[in-house]
């Protein structure tokens, strides 16, 4: 019997938890662990403007020693700075329909933790987030079932 290969929309996270471009990065970090993901899609409505990365917020509040960053740690920073000013703009995203070794090869080529997902119709809304989360809850699954027999 031949593996169904599957697209992005069977195994994505819909409607991600999302920021606005203008929240303070204080809401960032306190979004993040609310909710306890590493991704933060940044949205006008449901419109895909960027993305945030835990490891955004690393390297920016982090020296090169790994140490913290006293002046990007101040307090006053945490206030001012805004979603916009550390995300990735236009991000890689995929459509619902993209076959799903194709959006592993993105992680893998683009060496990111997660993907935007995409209307089909409209390639700004964004509907879903990949993350390689999804993905090894999928390849456990498969595991599972092969050893299963």
């Amino acid at each position: 019997m031949a593996l169904q290969l599957k697209t992005v929309a069977d195994l994505m996270t819909p409607d991600p938890v999302t920021i606005d471009p203008a929240a303070t990065l204080r809401d960032v970090l306190m979004l993040m662990h609310r909710y306890d993901v590493r991704h933060l899609p940044v949205t006008l409505g449901k419109k895909l403007v960027g993305i945030l990365s835990d490891r955004d917020l690393r390297l920016y509040l982090t020296e090169r020693d790994g140490t913290i960053n006293e002046q990007a740690a101040d307090e006053d920073k945490l206030d001012k700075l805004i979603a916009e000013d550390l995300m990735t703009k236009a991000p890689i995203a995929v459509r619902l329909d993209t076959p799903i070794l194709e959006a592993i090869d993105l992680l893998l080529e683009e060496k990111i933790g997660a993907i935007p997902v995409v209307a089909n119709s409209d390639e700004t809304e964004l509907v879903g987030i990949l993350s390689y989360m999804d993905l090894l809850a999928y390849m456990r699954e498969l595991v599972g079932d092969l050893a299963a027999g």
